[in-house]
This record gives structure tokens, C-alpha cells and sequence, in this order.
């Protein structure tokens, strides 16, 4: 047993490199936007994910290598995987993984999907380099063009925690597309139950067919999410998020996401999770949900 990073490492043997293995398996029922290929009608997807990763100490810092599989069976798309995949010394890494802007701040809200106008995966190579101290972390990055130039995708960011409150801010420069996005945010711990957020993305560049990388919306656009969550019981927990969107090609919209959580047994859970979305200039809604039955370790 290696006790060195946490629970769940294992010394390689021989070796005194230290390995984890995680991962989960899913099984989701799926309905209506955004979950399913159209606007309405049920898919079924089963999913498995599994992570390696590895740490030893050197005189550079922690020595890190980190591969996930995800692997998916989905009734209207068939069998189709999305690999990720990093390496790194102290705080430099290199890889690809999804953005940077995502992984430093957070994927949107609290619910499952995050909110239903936040952005996208988007994986990118990329190299980073993060400052952690001991209330605040700093990174930029340099992340890959999806064109064949030499000139990256960059990006910073800092964000820190004082007390009960939580603040970030961040800038991302798309090159190619003379686009750049800011964000925003500012979350607090109420008690030991509830925890709330507020999200703020606004992008000056790119079109609705070509936005920024780092924010699906073309220039002009901005957004506002806020999130609640709560821990009701031992149990059972649940999540809001409610945002606003101000497109600059369309019209305002909102969405709402909801989701309750149930933990029937240790590493056994199920999710149920609704999403309301519309338009402020016309009468029309979206509604979709998904059930998730998920074992994880």
C-alpha cells in the first residue's frame, strides 16, 4: 500500500512508482434534449470508464502519468470511445484532455449536465503549467488550434478559497477565430449541507458556426449560471442550476436543470435529473431527463 497520495495507491512492485485504478460503470435512460440525438424520444446508453494513474517523487516535483478509457454502447450511435490522456512533473503537464478552462474551474453547475447553455468538452493537446499554494492556484496554458498553424490557443486563470467562499477568474484566447472568453465565478459553503454558485461567461469573437473553443457561442454572447446544491440525508442530495443566456444570433434563452442523487449502497448510486429550456420570445420548451443507475470505485 502506498499512503503517500491518498487512498487507493498501491506501490508497482520492484518499483517506487505508485499506481491507482478507478473508474465507474453506468447504465442511463435517456429522454429528449439534451440527452438524446433529437428533441424528443428515449435512448439507452451503457458506459464503462477506467483511469490509471501513476505518481512517484523526484527532485522536480511528483512525476505524474494519467490514462482513461471510456467506453460507450449507445442505442442510436452505436459502440464509440473517447480516450484522454497527460503526463507531467511538478506543476507542468501535457496531454490531451478536455479544456483547461473546464478543468481548472469546474465543468458549469452543480447538476450532472452543468447547466444547459455552458460549454462544451472540447478536448484539445495541450501544455500547462500550474502554481499551487496553500488558499490559491494559478495556470496558463497553451492549448492546440483546430487549424494546421503553429500559433495555440492560450489560456489563464487563478482562483483561490478563503474561508467559506470561493473565487475564480479567467481569460481564453482563441487565435485563429480572434476570439476571447472570459469567466467569471464566486461560490460559498452556507453550511456543511448546502453550497451555492454563480457563474458568469461572456465570449467577443468568433461566429455561431466557428465560436471560441472556449465557449460554444459567437461573439456577443454572455451567460449567467447559478447554482444551489444540498445535502438532505446521508443519502440522498440534490442539485439546481438555473441560467440565462444572451446570444448574439438568436434570441434570449433559459434553461433549468435539476437533479435528486441516491446512494443505495457504498459505491452504488442512482441519479434522476430533468431539464427545462426555452426561449424568452417564443412560447415553445425542450424538457429531457435521464435516470442513471452507477457503480463506481
Amino acid at each position: 500500500v502506498c499512503d503517500a497520495y491518498g487512498a487507493g495507491y498501491f506501490y508497482i512492485p520492484g518499483t517506487e512508482t505508485c499506481i491507482k485504478l478507478s473508474g465507474h460503470v453506468r447504465y442511463e435512460i435517456l429522454y429528449g434534449a439534451p440527452y438524446v440525438a433529437g428533441t424528443t424520444g428515449f435512448d439507452k446508453e451503457a458506459k464503462g470508464r477506467l483511469e490509471i494513474t501513476t505518481k512517484n517523487e523526484s527532485d522536480l516535483g511528483t512525476v505524474t502519468g494519467w490514462i482513461r478509457y471510456d467506453f460507450r454502447q449507445n442505442s442510436f450511435w452505436g459502440q464509440y470511445s473517447s480516450n484522454q490522456f497527460s503526463l507531467g512533473v511538478g506543476g507542468l503537464e501535457m496531454g490531451f484532455q478536455d479544456s483547461s478552462m473546464n478543468r481548472f474551474f469546474g465543468y458549469g453547475g452543480f447538476t450532472d449536465y452543468g447547466s444547459i447553455h455552458g460549454y462544451g468538452y472540447e478536448t484539445r493537446h495541450y501544455i500547462s503549467y500550474t502554481y499551487t499554494g496553500e488558499a490559491m492556484s494559478a495556470i496558463i496554458s497553451l492549448d492546440h488550434d483546430d487549424n494546421a498553424n503553429f500559433v495555440p490557443d492560450v489560456m489563464l486563470g487563478a482562483k483561490g478559497t478563503f474561508g467559506k467562499v470561493s473565487v475564480g477568474a479567467g481569460i481564453g484566447f482563441d487565435t485563429s477565430r480572434s476570439a476571447q472568453t472570459f469567466r467569471a465565478q464566486i461560490g460559498a459553503a452556507l453550511n456543511d449541507r448546502v453550497n451555492v454558485q454563480l457563474i458568469g461567461l461572456y465570449n467577443n469573437g468568433g461566429t455561431a458556426a466557428f465560436p471560441s473553443q472556449y465557449w460554444g457561442y459567437a461573439g456577443g454572447s454572455y451567460t449567467l449560471i447559478g447554482s444551489v446544491s444540498a445535502k438532505l440525508t446521508d443519502k440522498v442530495s440534490v442539485a439546481l442550476d438555473v441560467d440565462y443566456i444572451h446570444a448574439a444570433t438568436s434570441t434570449n434563452e433559459w434553461g433549468v436543470v435539476g437533479n435528486v442523487n441516491y446512494q443505495i449502497a457504498p459505491g452504488l448510486s442512482a441519479l434522476l435529473e430533468i431539464t427545462n429550456a426555452g426561449d424568452f420570445g417564443a412560447p415553445t420548451r425542450t424538457t429531457g431527463g435521464m435516470l442513471r443507475f452507477e457503480r463506481s470505485f
